[in-house]
């Protein structure tokens, strides 16, 4: 504000009396300039965050003069402009005052209250917590790295990564691993958006092992068959070197089934009545004696928990008592009692499966039949294959005195698979059969025979409840 003194006169008393007292009159050519400004807006700020704040001035005469009180630690105010900026140092509350002085050196005090600076948003990549799981060749790897603090978006980057494993933008490290088996050091280095920018880096190893796979010669050893009921679990499977690979993370086992409980995916067979088999592939029970005579093979899955990998492996189960009254069946190999083994063949390269012929595998039936004659029909039921199955009779069974005591037949399987995702693994088929035998001397024999035996469902009714179950084991190609 301008001020002048005033020339006042007093007639009270004779002498004048001379007065100087202070005016706050406007000087006539001077104008009138209020100075002032508002700061309680200043925003708040974080330690280590770039800050920048634009004080505010009305009035006044330019240029200005800026001084500030309370700013904590990294910040300052620009004596000309009045921007204040920095980067924080400290967290807290500050109470902050702006001093402003204009160009006739009036000078005003502007109050902006509390600018609270908050604790640091540092960018923290932990690489312990982020240390990249083991990858399997061959098999889709994913693994997705993270960070607390900063400010996104982030931007991520790695070095030393194996072919086919990339990092994106969002610090996803994915692909399929196609490199050398080996330990790989890489290189994870991220960057957030703050500013300044904050970079976090982490030295790490990524190890690539082979994949998960069933070991043939160690599972032959074992029969290419686990029994059900023999001591077997999956650290005994690992520990015998069957299964092989891996990621070295939990396994699990379990029966893969179209229809819950017992109709299996293709391949996998039928999961027997009376048996279990625990997550651990331990496996108890017994197959009831209702059931046919004979063995089933059925596949458990072993699934990695890390990578999803999948093996296959093939257990057997038996039912050995024949029924009450049926006919005395058994499986010959090299025309000698085979028991109840399964067969086991290997799928060649181009898929193809083949086993049996005129002599082995056989099933013998005896029965001793009536009248010196004897009629036979069976029946023969199969999962998994394309219909390359057959059971020719190859001769009948010799009684007494001329008599026909029943009939052998073979086993024939002749099948391609390629396409159908059996190539490399171990599968199984399971063939079931049903037996009818009918001896008479009748002329109209044959046809009494179509009336005792002629369909599956009569077989099943007037066969003495004779019936056998045969599976066969498939192992991968070399």
């Amino acid at each position: 504000m301008n001020l002048r003194f005033c020339l006042l006169t007093s007639t009270v008393v004779a002498t004048a009396t001379l007065l100087a007292v202070g005016c706050n009159q406007r000087e006539p050519l001077a104008p009138y300039a209020f100075l002032g400004g508002d700061c309680t807006n200043i925003p708040d700020g974080q330690v280590g965050v770039s800050y920048s704040y634009q004080v505010e001035i009305l009035g006044g005469s330019g240029p200005y003069i800026f001084e500030a009180d309370g700013l904590p630690a990294g910040l300052e105010i620009d004596p000309d402009t009045g921007l204040i900026s920095g980067v924080p140092q400290e967290e807290g509350s500050f109470s902050v005052t702006i001093t402003v002085i204009d160009s006739t050196g009036f000078a005003q005090q502007i109050a902006c209250g509390n600018l609270d600076i908050e604790p640091a948003n540092l960018l923290a990549f932990d690489c312990v917590a982020n240390a990249p799981p083991i990858a399997v060749q061959g098999v889709s790897y994913s693994h997705q790295f993270s960070v607390t603090g900063g400010t996104d978006p982030y931007t991520w980057q790695a070095t030393g990564l194996p072919d086919m494993l990339t990092l994106d933008q969002n610090g996803l490290l994915s692909g399929v691993p196609t490199d050398n088996i080996d330990t790989y050091s890489i290189t994870v280095s991220v960057t957030d958006s703050s500013d300044p920018t904050q970079t976090a880096t982490c030295d790490m190893s990524l190890e690539i092992r082979p994949g998960l796979s069933v070991n043939p010669p160690a599972m032959s050893a074992k029969g290419d068959c686990l029994d059900v009921g023999t001591p077997t679990d999956i650290d005994t499977l690992l520990n015998d070197n069957v299964v092989i690979g891996g990621d070295g993370t939990p396994i699990t086992c379990s029966f893969e089934a179209f229809e819950p409980p017992s109709i299996g995916y293709r391949g996998h067979g039928n999961f027997p009545p009376g048996i279990t088999v625990d997550d651990r592939c331990v496996s108890t029970g017994n197959v009831p004696s209702s059931e046919p005579l004979g063995v089933y093979a059925f596949i458990m899955t072993l699934t990695q928990e890390g990578s999803g990998q999948k093996v296959y492996l093939p257990f057997c189960a038996t039912q050995e008592v024949e029924h009450a009254g049926a006919y005395d069946i058994a499986v010959l190999y090299n025309n000698a009692d085979w028991g109840f083994e399964p067969g086991v063949t290997q799928m060649s390269p181009a898929g193809d499966v083949s086993i049996g012929g005129a002599n082995d595998p056989q099933v013998r039936v005896i029965e001793n039949c009536s009248n010196n004659s004897c009629f036979y029909k069976y029946y023969f039921g199969y999962n998994a294959l394309n219909g390359g199955v057959s059971g020719e009779p190859s001769s009948s069974v010799p009684g007494p005195m001329n008599s026909v005591d029943g009939m052998t037949h073979s086993i024939s399987v002749n099948d391609n698979l390629a396409g159908t995702g059996l190539e490399g693994r171990y599968w199984v088929t399971n063939v079931r059969w049903d037996y009818c035998l009918f001896g008479s001397d009748a002329p109209n024999a044959s046809d009494l025979n179509d009336a005792t035996c002629g369909t599956k469902e009569l077989a099943q009714a007037n066969g003495q409840d004779s019936n056998l179950t045969w599976s066969l084991v498939v192992t991968p190609s070399n």
